[in-house]
Order: structure tokens, then C-alpha cells, then sequence
């Protein structure tokens, strides 16, 4: 009789999902944040998710009632939530991660709208992270909120305050959230001598490649510390 051989045991699974505008399209997550954490926890699997879009506001990720049936340069509401959904479909195919994350960086649309109040964008946010975590059928599910950086400060832009206030307010609010710091990550020496690619008034909007490298590893040390603290055996 042929023995069998014992089934390998599976490694855990870490699920990245990041989304967000044309910073997180610039971010190498695979190399910025995925390593680190691979680093940190040699024995399990790393998967990413990327899915973003340059220049959209939080709306075309909407999928609150009131969003249904709104474009935004002729994007529908919810159009990149819906792409989301189906890139981690696509990626998982059927496995069950063990844990999944999701690293957000986006509100730099908003933040230049003079329309654009606190409180909109809070729902907006809380919204996301709650109607993902539905879908996924994970309450687990930990947000990492990259807050915009400064930029608008100088410029007086009420918005672009209101923006980084509502993001704080969300991941201190939200259970399994956090944010994280982008404010000295670099975007360049100055306007005129910006690395990015965007040049004028909304020079410095991007972040360089230094800048870059800094918010994948901030990204990256709230992934470790709440994996670490998770994994933590819980206090007598």
C-alpha cells in the first residue's frame, strides 16, 4: 500500500490592497512595502493588490446611495471601487487570505476643490473602508490611511486642510485603522526644481523618489507593528 505523503501546511497569507491617485501609482509597493514586511515575516506569503487612478477624487471609489448615478469627468461613482473588487478576486482565485490590509493614498483632487468640507470626505472615507469590509466579508480588515502631505498649507487651501483632518478623524475613529505621516516626505528642492512631473501652480503635488521610498516604509511599519501586535499572545 502506497503511503501518502502529508500535505504541505500552507503559508499565512497577507493581502496588500492598495489604492489611491497618481501617488500611490507612483509608489513601488512590491519593493517599498512588501519587502520589508516579507522581511519581517520570512515564513509567510506577501500578495498586492494595486489599483489606482491619477487625478480621480474619493467619489469614483463611492458606493454610498447618494454618490449613485455622479461622474467625475465622465468616470461613475463607485467605477474604481468596482475595478478593486475584481482585481482581488482576480488575485486571490479563491484562496483566503489570513490577514488583509488596505494602504490608502488619495485626497490631493479634493484638497484643491474649494467645494470640499470635513465632513463629506469623512463619510466618503469611513464609507470605503466599512463597504469593503462588508464585501470581503472581513470586519478584520486593518486600514492604513496615508494623511496628504502639507503642500496645501502655504497655499491656504481650506479644502486641503479639511481633507487631512478628515482622514485623521476617520483612522482614529474607524476600529483597525491607522494613519500614517507624509508631511517630510520630499516632493522635490522646491516648485522650480520639482522631480515629479507636474509643473505650474501643482508643482510638488508628487512625491520623488525619496519621498516615495519613505511613505512605503511607513506603510510598511504599521503593517509589521499591527501583524506583530496581533499575533502578540493576549495579556492574563
Amino acid at each position: 500500500m502506497a503511503h501518502q505523503q502529508p500535505r504541505k501546511a500552507q503559508k499565512p497569507l497577507h493581502l496588500l490592497i492598495c489604492s489611491g491617485q497618481s501617488n500611490m501609482g507612483g509608489l513601488d509597493v512590491p519593493k517599498t512595502v512588501a519587502q520589508p514586511i516579507q522581511a519581517a515575516f520570512p515564513l509567510d506569503e506577501i500578495v498586492v493588490v494595486k489599483f489606482h487612478q491619477g487625478g480621480m477624487p474619493i467619489l469614483t471609489w463611492s458606493k454610498l446611495p447618494e454618490a449613485a448615478g455622479k461622474t467625475y469627468n465622465n468616470v461613475v461613482a463607485g467605477t474604481y471601487y468596482d475595478g478593486m473588487i475584481a482585481a482581488v478576486a482576480k488575485t486571490l482565485a479563491g484562496r483566503r487570505p489570513d490577514t488583509i490590509h488596505f494602504l490608502w493614498l488619495q485626497g490631493e483632487t479634493e484638497g484643491r476643490n474649494p467645494t470640499i468640507i470635513q465632513a463629506y470626505y469623512e463619510r466618503e472615507l469611513e464609507s470605503l473602508i466599512t463597504t469593503l469590509r462588508k464585501d470581503l466579508a472581513r470586519d478584520d480588515l486593518f486600514a492604513v490611511i496615508a494623511r496628504i502631505s502639507d503642500w496645501g498649507a502655504s497655499r491656504q487651501l481650506k479644502a486641503w486642510e479639511a481633507v487631512r483632518a478628515a482622514q485623521v478623524a476617520v483612522a482614529e475613529r474607524l476600529p483597525r485603522s491607522r494613519w500614517i505621516d507624509t508631511d517630510d516626505a520630499t516632493s522635490g528642492k522646491n516648485d522650480e526644481e520639482n522631480k515629479a512631473d507636474i509643473t505650474g501652480p501643482n508643482a510638488g503635488i508628487h512625491y520623488n523618489g525619496e519621498g516615495m521610498a519613505l511613505i512605503g516604509k511607513r506603510f510598511a511599519e504599521a503593517v509589521i507593528a499591527q501583524l506583530k501586535e496581533a499575533a502578540a499572545p493576549a495579556k492574563p
